[in-house]
Formats: structure tokens, C-alpha cells, sequence
């Protein structure tokens, strides 16, 4: 499924690219309708293969001093992830606040999209930023970034495809400066 949610993704931003070239001066009535990759559909599934293959996620404690572990449960995974299955992340809820810039990142060797708010200024906004990172050579997901606000906090999900994610609370301490609240590791895949 991954790979074709990747190939349709591709597909249509390409065939998007090809039809602007072909119409340099577009009538004023024809808009383009951007596609956003379906980010939220991306980690649901990734969720559902680590539940269907049985495998036994990890989750380190990175804040801790005693580097402490545990084994997740895969019911448990939802709730583990909930912050960053909401909001909805596709087109059809956020193509009307969210900008989407491209290129080729050719130190990471991947096509890079990065998703910002069109109003920068607006902090009603829950997710601050995301960015997906798609393999130049197997046109598969490598990761994806999300930046999502929660009250005087700001959440970060990480996630590397089919192998780990890490999770970070990040606030601010006593003299206003950014701190590391709370940072989780979670592994999936062990090579």
C-alpha cells in the first residue's frame, strides 16, 4: 500500500508540473489543485503493518539519565501516536491554509516536500510544519517531520520508514530558552 500511495503521490505531482509547463499563461479561471501527500493515511499505515507482522515496537526513554525501556504493546500504538493523527493531514482539510514547496535534496538523495502555513502569523494553527522525504531511487517514503503546537508546547514526530520514530516535547525553561522536555525512542525494526 506504501508503495502505491507513494507512486500515485509522484505521479500526480509530476503530471501537476507537466500541465504547467504545457500552460505557461493559464486563463484566470483555471486554478491549479495542489495534492498533499496523505501524511496521516502514511503513519496509520505504518502502524498497521508493525500491528499485522507482530512486531514488538521498543520505546527508550532519551530524557531519562537511566536510559530507561519498555515494550510497547501494538494495541497500545494509537494512543502512543494520537497527537500526530490529528488533525487529518491530507489535501482536502489543509490545502486551504497549507503551502507545499519541492525540490531534490541531492545530499539526502531525495525529493523533499515541505507543507508551511500560508499565514505564518496565525499561531491558532495546531500544526506548525511538516515535511515528507521521498527516495529519488525507489520513489519510497524515507521520513517524515511533524512540528505540531500543543498549548505552550511543541511536539516533533520523526518517523523512518518501516524502522523508528522518535518523539520530542520541547518547551521552554525559566529564562524562556527552548529545552528538551521529554524525548522517546521508538524502534520497530532491529538490524
Amino acid at each position: 500500500m506504501k508503495k502505491l500511495i507513494t507512486i500515485l503521490f509522484i505521479s500526480i505531482s509530476l503530471q501537476a508540473c507537466n500541465q504547467q509547463a504545457k500552460n505557461e499563461n493559464p486563463p484566470a479561471a483555471i486554478e491549479e489543485r495542489m495534492s498533499f501527500f496523505p501524511v496521516t493515511s502514511y503513519i496509520k499505515g505504518q502502524i498497521t503493518e508493525i500491528t499485522t507482522y507482530g512486531l514488538a515496537p521498543l520505546q527508550y526513554d532519551l530524557r531519562s539519565s537511566k536510559k530507561d525501556s519498555i515494550w510497547l504493546n501494538a494495541a497500545a500504538l494509537d494512543t502512543v501516536f494520537k497527537e500526530f493523527l490529528e488533525p487529518l493531514i491530507d489535501s482536502t482539510n489543509l490545502i486551504e491554509t497549507y503551502e507545499e514547496s519541492k525540490f531534490v535534496d541531492q545530499t539526502i538523495d531525495a525529493f523533499t516536500f515541505t507543507y508551511t502555513p500560508k499565514n505564518e502569523t496565525d499561531t491558532t494553527l495546531v500544526i506548525k510544519r511538516w515535511d515528507v522525504y521521498i527516495s529519488t531511487k525507489t520513489n519510497k517514503v524515507q521520513r517524515v517531520f511533524i512540528i505540531k503546537r500543543a498549548g505552550k508546547k511543541e511536539l516533533q514526530l520523526t518517523w523512518q520508514n518501516d524502522e523508528w520514530c522518535s518523539i520530542r516535547t520541547i518547551g521552554e525553561d525559566t529564562n524562556g530558552k527552548l529545552v528538551v522536555e521529554k524525548e522517546a525512542l521508538i524502534k520497530w525494526k532491529y538490524d
